[in-house]
């Protein structure tokens, strides 16, 4: 759906900001739930990249709404929920589920302050915010790349199983696989050629995930447009199997993820870059609305979890006090 409303950002590894606002043009930024059949924004104009005094002009009518009167996901419902699942898990309901949770905080917000503190931070950030005529207003600094096209060159990464205080352990390799079976059986569904990189520590903030590149095939930008549908959402963010694990996070999450843990990003030409809308936050005049989740298998311990999503949660927070 075309939607008025204006977005900035900075690619990761790169240092040019750009940004684009509603108007004539062809160039989209585009902006989707994590529910496939809910709305999906797309603000229509034309990218332009941006400097100083541009940014400054990007922020300057920046009007936020009045925080909602909702609660933050204790650490009992929390754990009790990761219990539940690992228990779903040995009944055989499903391989794996991710669950998530909201932090509240209520504090005055300062948004373009706020994008260039994540600029700084997270240099290998996808480092984005944009603002809806509706009032939907989103800050991120997301690591993970849902999938990429250059040059008729496509890219897209498996990530997770998220680094302990103790390393890597049979559950985060364990589930770092399942990952990259999801994604590999989704590319060969819509018969598309791919090979896997090697897998690697990726540094996100003050957590690491593992990471593993996979180059694939461009067919046309159209069928690679419906690939992007396809992979979404990958077991990273949702479950595995996908509608069972789904189904789960419907009965037991005590919130709508709205646009947490959908994608996002751009599109121009015949390339796009999309991003899973991960380390985000919803914007308010006096607080904000942070998400974290953890991917929950056999071998889980809900206390490591309610930890995991605490260390990813302080990506922003740490910005926002």
């Amino acid at each position: 759906m075309d939607t008025k409303g204006k977005a900035i950002w900075r690619q990761p590894g790169e240092t040019q900001i750009y940004c684009i606002e509603s108007s004539r043009g062809t160039d989209e930024f585009i902006i989707a739930p994590y529910i496939k059949n809910e709305t999906i924004h797309c603000i229509k104009g034309r990218i332009v990249k941006s400097n100083t005094g541009l940014q400054s002009d990007f922020f300057k009518d920046f009007e936020l709404a009045e925080l909602p009167n909702i609660s933050n996901t204790t650490e009992l419902q929390y754990t009790s929920t990761v219990k539940k699942a690992v228990q779903a898990i040995h009944d055989q309901h499903f391989e794996k589920v991710v669950i998530a949770r909201q932090l509240v905080i209520k504090t005055e917000v300062q948004p373009e302050k706020l994008f260039q503190a994540l600029i700084n931070a997270y240099p290998q950030a996808f480092v984005y915010c944009f603002r809806l005529n509706n009032g939907l207003t989103m800050v991120g600094a997301t690591p993970e790349t849902l999938l990429e096209r250059k040059e008729n060159t496509l890219n897209t990464q498996a990530l997770g199983g998220t680094e302990q205080a103790y390393g890597y352990s049979e559950k985060e390799y364990h589930e770092h696989q399942q990952i990259i079976s999801d994604i590999s059986s989704k590319l060969l569904a819509q018969n598309y050629s791919f090979k896997s990189g090697e897998t690697l520590p990726k540094k996100a903030g003050n957590v690491a995930h593992l990471s593993t590149p996979i180059a694939i095939e461009s067919q046309s930008l159209e069928q690679d447009l419906k690939l992007v549908n396809a992979l979404h959402p990958t077991a990273a963010i949702g479950g595995l199997p996908f509608e069972p694990a789904n189904q789960f996070l419907l009965a037991n999450e005590n919130f709508n993820r709205n646009y947490y843990a959908g994608y996002l990003g751009s599109k121009y030409d015949q390339n796009f870059s999309f991003y899973v809308n991960l380390r985000c936050a919803e914007l308010y005049k006096n607080g904000a609305i942070l998400f974290a989740g953890a991917g929950i298998n056999s071998n889980s311990i809900a206390a490591d979890e309610w930890l995991e999503t605490t260390n990813k949660l302080n990506t922003l927070l740490r910005y926002l006090n």
